[in-house]
């Protein structure tokens, strides 16, 4: 009888070993790739891709404050006198800086600090429209608003409107989710807070943007009308929390809520306007157009303003009668009463206004492009749609992309001024405690650490003894004594007279 051996272990050959590890990379890419063209995994790609393009062409620089940003971030910056809070303000923008700006100013940490926040508030701005259904045309929105010069722009700088913009979408889409019955206590409450700090930051943004949503809600026939009701009121909460804290210092430092009302006006041109021509002459820059009679209107550069509401049409016309046409036609109506807000109650423009109105109105666009790209159409005919859609994609982009290199150099030009006449009044003596009156004044009482005044020769006769004053005119004439006059470099005759205590 025969004995058989112990059969030997099997060794897993070499070439098994390599092509399962070639075969879990490969599973671990598809993997990847598939996270990275969901909707969700897109609409982070396109908000890194804006971080980076904020970072590298704005942020780092080193473009020095404009005199609005001072004002915010004197307010909040421990090393620096509180600078003239002019009625028409709001403190939100200050609550927003406070955790680093209370610790440092140093313009490129604080612009850095300011993109990343403004990325992360688009993305949870367009979050909820992901729940809402509207897959990678979201991604698309994002691409179309980011890729904007001015979106870039006013991401880094100390300015409410960028902020403004995100809160309005992330409003409007959790009070949609709230609508559909998802959730209903938890949407409704984070809607209440995105409205409220939409009017912390600008309360006339806020009050032109919800009025109209919530009657449009009122207006839909296919929600319960309790729903509806309970949404509108959380909007409505959330308008009246934002507007509190205006209402308080209204009465602790204005003479109460109407006076300044009055002296918010009486700085903001009061009465009816039209100013879509001043928009469109600065669509490109200046950053401020005040007034805009001598900056001519180019077609080539407002050739994209005409495809908003031709896309806008197609978005609204492609969704109608089916779940996702409501929410495009309310990010429709909040848009277009947000554009009126600044066409029809200010005489001069600038880019930055129009950021809530774009950002809401590039998502029926954003839907209009996808129906334009899933044409039912022959396949040849497809394609060209695509190439062609994809062609003026990358056109717009690029000339976006000049603009905003344009307007940063321009900036951070005309903003070196404001440290060299700092420099040169430095060098002259001027030092805390110091008081600065004038064009101009706030950006070079900040950077010398000095308190800024209306401009005003009563003014400067009632400041009170051991404080410098620096009065700023353009051109030499003046008409009280004064010890020391010092010429600044500019492109325009300007003149710093110091006063002696």
């Amino acid at each position: 009888m025969s004995t058989s051996s112990p059969s030997a272990p099997v060794v897993p050959s070499a070439g098994t070993s390599v092509d399962r590890a070639l075969a879990d990379g490969s599973l671990l890419r598809r993997s990847y790739l598939r996270r990275l063209s969901s909707p969700h995994g897109l609409l982070v790609v396109v908000c890194l891709g804006h971080l980076a393009l904020s970072l590298a062409l704005v942020a780092s620089r080193h473009m020095w404050w404009q005199q609005d940003e001072v004002v915010y971030l004197s307010q909040v910056g421990a090393h620096t006198p509180a600078l003239v809070f002019t009625a028409p303000r709001a403190r939100g923008l200050p609550v927003l800086l406070y955790p680093l700006v209370h610790f440092t100013t140093d313009v490129t940490v604080v612009r850095c600090y300011l993109s990343v926040i403004g990325t992360a508030l688009l993305y949870l701005g367009l979050r909820p429209w992901l729940r809402l259904g509207y897959g990678r045309t979201v991604a698309l929105a994002a691409l179309l608003f980011s890729t904007l010069w001015a979106t870039t722009f006013w991401g880094a700088l100390v300015q409410p409107n960028l902020f403004v913009a995100e809160a309005a979408a992330a409003a409007l889409g959790y009070a949609l989710l709230a609508l559909r019955a998802e959730a209903v206590r938890r949407n409704l409450a984070v809607t209440t807070l995105w409205v409220a700090a939409m009017g912390l930051l600008r309360p006339s943004d806020a009050t032109w943007f919800v009025i109209p949503v919530v009657a449009g809600i009122l207006l839909v026939r296919t929600v319960t009308w309790r729903r509806r009701a309970v949404v509108g009121v959380g909007l409505l909460v959330g308008l009246g929390l934002g507007w509190s804290e205006w209402v308080i210092e209204a009465f602790a430092s204005y003479g109460g809520v109407f006076h300044r009302l009055q002296q918010a006006n009486a700085l903001n041109t009061p009465g009816i306007h039209f100013s879509l021509g001043a928009e469109a002459r600065d669509i490109n820059g200046p950053v401020l157009c005040r007034p805009c009679s001598g900056v001519p209107v180019s077609g080539w550069h407002i050739a994209w303003w005409f495809a908003i509401p031709i896309l806008v049409t197609i978005g609204l016309l492609a969704t109608r009668g089916t779940i996702r046409f409501l929410p495009l036609a309310l990010a429709t109506l909040g848009g277009t009463t947000l554009l009126a807000e600044y066409v029809l109650t200010t005489n001069y423009a600038a880019p930055r206004f129009l950021l809530p109105t774009y950002l809401l109105l590039a998502l029926p666009c954003a839907d209009g492009l996808g129906w334009l790209a899933s044409w039912r159409a022959a396949a040849t005919t497809r394609a060209r749609v695509v190439t062609g859609i994809a062609a003026l994609l990358v056109v717009q982009t690029v000339s976006q992309l000049m603009a905003l290199n344009h307007s940063v150099v321009q900036a951070t030009a005309s903003r070196t001024r404001f440290t060299a006449a700092a420099d040169r009044l430095r060098a002259a003596g001027v030092q805390a405690p110091c008081i600065v009156y004038g064009n101009y004044g706030p950006p070079v009482a900040f950077a010398l650490g000095c308190n800024d005044h209306p401009s005003g020769k009563s003014a400067a006769r009632r400041v009170r003894s051991g404080t410098t004053v620096v009065v700023l005119t353009r051109g030499p004439a003046i008409d009280y004594p004064k010890t020391q006059t010092v010429e600044l470099k500019s492109s325009t005759a300007w003149v710093a007279h110091i006063l002696a205590p």
